[in-house]
Protein backbone atom coordinates (compact mmCIF):
# COMPACT_ATOMS: atom_id res chain seq x y z
CA UNK A 1 0.00 0.00 0.00
CA UNK A 2 1.25 3.47 -0.81
CA UNK A 3 0.48 6.28 1.62
CA UNK A 4 0.99 9.51 -0.27
CA UNK A 5 0.91 12.88 1.46
CA UNK A 6 0.36 15.93 -0.67
CA UNK A 7 -2.14 18.73 0.46
CA UNK A 8 -6.18 20.07 -1.15
CA UNK A 9 -6.66 23.39 -2.69
CA UNK A 10 -8.56 25.75 -0.45
CA UNK A 11 -8.04 29.22 -1.85
CA UNK A 12 -10.91 31.14 -0.24
CA UNK A 13 -9.05 32.35 2.89
CA UNK A 14 -6.09 33.71 0.92
CA UNK A 15 -8.33 35.30 -1.72
CA UNK A 16 -10.29 37.10 0.99
CA UNK A 17 -7.08 38.29 2.63
CA UNK A 18 -5.63 39.59 -0.65
CA UNK A 19 -8.90 41.39 -1.45
CA UNK A 20 -9.04 42.90 2.04
CA UNK A 21 -5.41 44.01 1.84
CA UNK A 22 -6.02 45.62 -1.54
CA UNK A 23 -9.10 47.50 -0.33
CA UNK A 24 -7.37 48.67 2.86
CA UNK A 25 -4.22 49.60 0.98
CA UNK A 26 -6.20 51.71 -1.51
CA UNK A 27 -8.24 53.41 1.21
CA UNK A 28 -5.28 54.13 3.47
CA UNK A 29 -3.14 55.40 0.62
CA UNK A 30 -5.87 57.81 -0.44
CA UNK A 31 -6.05 59.22 3.10
CA UNK A 32 -2.38 59.01 4.07
CA UNK A 33 -0.71 62.12 5.44
CA UNK A 34 2.64 63.37 4.18
CA UNK A 35 4.44 62.74 7.47
CA UNK A 36 3.63 59.25 8.78
CA UNK A 37 4.34 58.08 12.30
CA UNK A 38 7.84 56.92 13.21
CA UNK A 39 6.31 53.69 14.53
CA UNK A 40 5.50 52.39 11.05
CA UNK A 41 8.70 50.35 10.64
CA UNK A 42 7.70 48.11 13.56
CA UNK A 43 9.58 50.56 15.75
CA UNK A 44 10.11 54.23 16.28
CA UNK A 45 12.90 56.67 15.94
CA UNK A 46 12.41 59.68 18.16
CA UNK A 47 10.29 61.38 20.78
CA UNK A 48 10.70 58.41 23.14
CA UNK A 49 9.81 55.83 20.48
CA UNK A 50 11.95 52.68 20.18
CA UNK A 51 14.93 52.63 17.86
CA UNK A 52 13.89 52.18 14.18
CA UNK A 53 16.52 49.43 14.02
CA UNK A 54 15.12 47.69 17.09
CA UNK A 55 14.72 44.01 17.91
CA UNK A 56 11.28 42.53 18.50
CA UNK A 57 9.26 39.44 19.39
CA UNK A 58 6.21 38.29 17.40
CA UNK A 59 3.48 35.84 18.51
CA UNK A 60 1.36 34.56 15.65
CA UNK A 61 -1.71 32.35 15.20
CA UNK A 62 -3.73 31.49 12.12
CA UNK A 63 -4.89 28.82 9.71
CA UNK A 64 -2.96 26.67 7.21
CA UNK A 65 -4.63 24.96 4.25
CA UNK A 66 -2.79 22.24 2.28
CA UNK A 67 -3.12 21.53 -1.44
CA UNK A 68 -2.81 18.44 -3.63
CA UNK A 69 -3.34 14.84 -2.52
CA UNK A 70 -2.66 15.56 1.14
CA UNK A 71 -5.22 18.34 1.04
CA UNK A 72 -7.70 15.72 -0.08
CA UNK A 73 -6.64 13.49 2.80
CA UNK A 74 -5.89 16.01 5.55
CA UNK A 75 -7.88 18.92 6.92
CA UNK A 76 -6.70 22.50 7.29
CA UNK A 77 -5.34 23.26 10.75
CA UNK A 78 -4.47 26.05 13.17
CA UNK A 79 -0.84 27.16 12.88
CA UNK A 80 1.17 28.90 15.58
CA UNK A 81 4.57 30.56 15.45
CA UNK A 82 7.12 32.51 17.46
CA UNK A 83 9.46 34.96 15.72
CA UNK A 84 12.43 37.10 16.63
CA UNK A 85 12.44 40.22 14.45
CA UNK A 86 15.01 42.86 13.56
CA UNK A 87 14.19 46.20 11.96
CA UNK A 88 16.64 47.89 9.65
CA UNK A 89 15.43 51.10 8.05
CA UNK A 90 12.41 50.12 5.93
CA UNK A 91 13.06 46.38 6.22
CA UNK A 92 12.04 43.83 8.85
CA UNK A 93 13.86 40.49 9.16
CA UNK A 94 12.53 37.46 11.03
CA UNK A 95 13.66 34.10 12.37
CA UNK A 96 10.66 31.87 13.08
CA UNK A 97 9.60 28.53 14.53
CA UNK A 98 6.05 27.36 13.68
CA UNK A 99 3.85 24.31 14.19
CA UNK A 100 0.69 22.83 12.66
CA UNK A 101 -1.05 19.47 13.10
CA UNK A 102 -3.42 18.39 10.30
CA UNK A 103 -6.05 15.77 11.12
CA UNK A 104 -6.88 13.17 8.47
CA UNK A 105 -10.29 13.56 6.84
CA UNK A 106 -10.64 9.78 7.02
CA UNK A 107 -8.29 8.30 9.60
CA UNK A 108 -8.94 4.67 8.70
CA UNK A 109 -8.66 3.11 5.22
CA UNK A 110 -9.79 -0.44 4.65
CA UNK A 111 -7.90 -2.98 2.54
CA UNK A 112 -9.92 -5.08 0.10
CA UNK A 113 -8.92 -8.16 -1.88
CA UNK A 114 -11.41 -9.28 -4.52
CA UNK A 115 -14.07 -7.04 -2.93
CA UNK A 116 -13.49 -8.64 0.47
CA UNK A 117 -12.22 -6.59 3.38
CA UNK A 118 -9.01 -8.12 4.72
CA UNK A 119 -7.57 -5.35 6.94
CA UNK A 120 -7.11 -1.65 7.55
CA UNK A 121 -4.54 1.15 7.80
CA UNK A 122 -5.11 3.89 10.41
CA UNK A 123 -3.30 7.24 10.03
CA UNK A 124 -2.26 9.76 12.67
CA UNK A 125 -2.19 13.54 12.23
CA UNK A 126 0.18 15.03 9.65
CA UNK A 127 2.44 17.22 11.81
CA UNK A 128 4.73 19.97 10.54
CA UNK A 129 7.41 21.75 12.55
CA UNK A 130 8.54 24.77 10.57
CA UNK A 131 11.87 26.61 10.74
CA UNK A 132 12.44 29.64 8.55
CA UNK A 133 13.92 33.10 8.09
CA UNK A 134 12.45 35.96 6.11
CA UNK A 135 12.52 39.60 5.14
CA UNK A 136 9.86 42.19 4.34
CA UNK A 137 9.88 45.73 2.93
CA UNK A 138 7.58 48.16 4.76
CA UNK A 139 5.55 50.82 2.93
CA UNK A 140 3.81 53.46 5.05
CA UNK A 141 0.21 54.04 3.95
CA UNK A 142 -1.17 56.05 6.89
CA UNK A 143 -0.20 57.53 10.25
CA UNK A 144 -0.71 54.22 12.05
CA UNK A 145 -0.52 51.52 9.40
CA UNK A 146 1.82 50.11 6.81
CA UNK A 147 1.73 47.55 4.03
CA UNK A 148 4.57 45.07 3.64
CA UNK A 149 5.71 42.51 1.10
CA UNK A 150 8.48 39.94 1.38
CA UNK A 151 9.34 36.24 1.52
CA UNK A 152 10.38 33.42 3.85
CA UNK A 153 12.72 30.51 3.18
CA UNK A 154 13.25 27.50 5.41
CA UNK A 155 12.27 23.89 6.06
CA UNK A 156 9.22 21.84 7.01
CA UNK A 157 9.96 18.88 9.27
CA UNK A 158 7.02 16.51 8.71
CA UNK A 159 5.96 13.44 10.69
CA UNK A 160 3.21 10.88 10.28
CA UNK A 161 2.54 7.50 11.89
CA UNK A 162 0.22 4.62 11.04
CA UNK A 163 -1.02 1.32 12.38
CA UNK A 164 -2.32 -1.58 10.30
CA UNK A 165 -3.81 -5.01 10.75
CA UNK A 166 -5.02 -7.78 8.48
CA UNK A 167 -6.57 -11.21 8.71
CA UNK A 168 -3.22 -12.62 7.61
CA UNK A 169 -1.46 -11.47 10.80
CA UNK A 170 -2.31 -11.83 14.46
CA UNK A 171 -0.53 -8.57 15.39
CA UNK A 172 -1.09 -4.89 14.70
CA UNK A 173 1.82 -3.28 12.83
CA UNK A 174 2.70 0.35 13.50
CA UNK A 175 5.43 2.69 12.31
CA UNK A 176 6.34 6.36 12.09
CA UNK A 177 7.74 8.31 9.16
CA UNK A 178 9.40 11.70 9.05
CA UNK A 179 11.10 13.88 6.49
CA UNK A 180 12.39 17.41 5.94
CA UNK A 181 11.46 19.57 2.97
CA UNK A 182 12.77 22.98 1.95
CA UNK A 183 10.25 25.69 1.13
CA UNK A 184 9.94 29.23 -0.20
CA UNK A 185 7.01 31.47 0.74
CA UNK A 186 6.09 34.88 -0.72
CA UNK A 187 4.13 36.93 1.84
CA UNK A 188 2.21 40.17 2.16
CA UNK A 189 0.40 41.88 4.98
CA UNK A 190 -0.83 44.94 6.80
CA UNK A 191 0.66 46.18 10.06
CA UNK A 192 -1.25 48.44 12.48
CA UNK A 193 0.37 50.44 15.27
CA UNK A 194 -1.24 49.91 18.69
CA UNK A 195 1.42 51.75 20.67
CA UNK A 196 5.05 52.79 20.04
CA UNK A 197 6.12 49.35 21.26
CA UNK A 198 3.27 47.12 19.99
CA UNK A 199 1.76 46.48 16.57
CA UNK A 200 -0.80 44.03 15.19
CA UNK A 201 -0.35 42.52 11.72
CA UNK A 202 -2.46 40.42 9.35
CA UNK A 203 -0.47 38.32 6.90
CA UNK A 204 -1.00 35.89 4.02
CA UNK A 205 1.66 33.44 2.77
CA UNK A 206 1.89 31.06 -0.17
CA UNK A 207 4.21 28.20 0.81
CA UNK A 208 5.91 26.26 -2.01
CA UNK A 209 7.37 23.04 -0.58
CA UNK A 210 9.96 20.92 -2.41
CA UNK A 211 9.69 17.18 -2.97
CA UNK A 212 11.26 14.66 -0.64
CA UNK A 213 12.20 11.07 -1.33
CA UNK A 214 9.92 8.14 -0.55
CA UNK A 215 10.69 6.42 2.74
CA UNK A 216 10.03 2.74 3.38
CA UNK A 217 8.71 1.60 6.73
CA UNK A 218 11.33 0.97 9.40
CA UNK A 219 9.70 -2.43 9.74
CA UNK A 220 11.38 -3.25 6.40
CA UNK A 221 7.94 -4.12 5.08
CA UNK A 222 7.95 -2.88 1.49
CA UNK A 223 4.14 -3.12 1.45
CA UNK A 224 3.99 0.18 3.33
CA UNK A 225 5.79 3.25 2.09
CA UNK A 226 5.37 6.93 2.81
CA UNK A 227 5.99 9.66 0.28
CA UNK A 228 5.84 13.41 0.69
CA UNK A 229 5.70 14.90 -2.77
CA UNK A 230 6.03 18.58 -3.64
CA UNK A 231 2.99 20.48 -2.45
CA UNK A 232 1.84 23.97 -1.55
CA UNK A 233 -0.02 25.49 1.35
CA UNK A 234 -1.79 28.74 2.11
CA UNK A 235 -1.44 30.40 5.49
CA UNK A 236 -3.39 33.34 6.93
CA UNK A 237 -2.25 34.64 10.32
CA UNK A 238 -2.64 37.47 12.79
CA UNK A 239 0.28 38.49 15.01
CA UNK A 240 1.10 40.67 17.99
CA UNK A 241 4.53 42.27 17.54
CA UNK A 242 6.44 43.63 20.55
CA UNK A 243 9.29 46.09 19.89
CA UNK A 244 12.21 46.52 22.31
Amino acid sequence: MHLNTCPSLQKKPIKLLILSCFILFSALTANAQHHASDALTYGGGGNGDPDPNAWGLSLSGGYESLTGDAGSGFKGAPVFSLSITRNWNNFTFNGTVGYASHKPKLDTSFIFVNSTEVGYVKLSNFNTLQFYAGAAYNIAVADAANFYIGANVGAYNNSLSYSSASEFSATVTSDKFSGTQLFFAPKLGLNFVISPHVTFSVEGKYNIISSSSTKTSAQADSTYTYSIGAFKSYTVTGALNFIF
